[in-house]
C-alpha cells in the first residue's frame, strides 16, 4: 500500500491467510490524510468491512515495506464510524497505531502486535480484544470513551501496557 487506500462504506475487503500487506513510505505517493483520526504514513482506511482471518500456520502480516524500519513507519488499519472488522491470527509491526477504531465494531483475536508506537487504539467502539500478544510497543493498548471487552491478552516489554485517557464505561478487563 502506497499512500492511503480506503475500503468504501458499501464494500467488504477479505484478506486471505498467509497474505503479507506491506506499507510503503509516503514518499512519491499522493499525500494521504494526516489529521487525527489519521496518522502519518500509508494507511488502510476501512469505512465498510474488513475480514482478515489468518491461521496459526498462515497468519496475515501487516508491516512496513522495510523489515528494518522503526515503529511509526506506516499509519494504521483505521476503522471509521459505522465500519466493522474481524481480525484473527494477524501480525502487526512498525505502525504508528496498528489497529485504530473510532465508533466501529471490531474483533481482534489471537494476533501479535510488536514494535508499534501503539498496538491497539480506540475511541467509543464496540471492540473485543482477546488472546493477543502485545509486546515491545511504546504503548500496548490505548483508549477513551469506550466499553471494550479485553480478555486473556499478554502484555510484554511495552513501555506502557494500558493507557486509558478518559471516560471508560461498561468495560471488562479479565485474565
Amino acid at each position: 500500500i502506497g499512500g492511503d487506500v480506503t475500503v468504501a462504506a458499501d464494500a467488504r475487503l477479505t484478506i486471505r491467510p498467509g497474505t503479507v500487506v506491506r506499507f510503503l513510505p509516503p514518499v512519491g505517493y499522493p499525500p494521504g490524510e494526516t489529521d487525527h483520526p489519521h496518522f502519518p504514513g500509508s494507511e488502510l482506511n476501512v469505512a465498510g468491512s474488513l475480514e482478515a482471518l489468518g491461521t496459526p500456520a498462515a497468519p496475515i502480516i501487516f508491516a512496513a515495506a522495510d523489515d528494518a524500519a522503526p515503529p511509526g513507519s506506516w499509519g494504521a488499519v483505521n476503522f471509521a464510524e459505522g465500519s466493522t472488522g474481524t481480525l484473527r491470527c494477524c501480525v502487526f509491526r512498525q505502525a504508528d497505531s496498528a489497529v485504530h477504531s473510532r465508533e466501529a465494531t471490531v474483533e481482534v483475536t489471537e494476533s501479535l502486535f510488536e514494535r508499534n508506537l501503539v498496538g491497539i487504539r480506540f475511541h467509543t467502539s464496540a471492540i473485543r480484544i482477546e488472546r493477543n500478544l502485545l509486546r515491545d510497543n511504546d504503548t500496548g493498548l490505548r483508549f477513551h470513551f469506550g466499553s471494550p471487552l479485553v480478555r486473556a491478552n499478554r502484555f510484554e516489554g511495552n513501555r506502557v501496557n494500558l493507557f486509558i485517557t478518559a471516560h471508560p464505561r461498561d468495560y471488562l478487563f479479565e485474565g
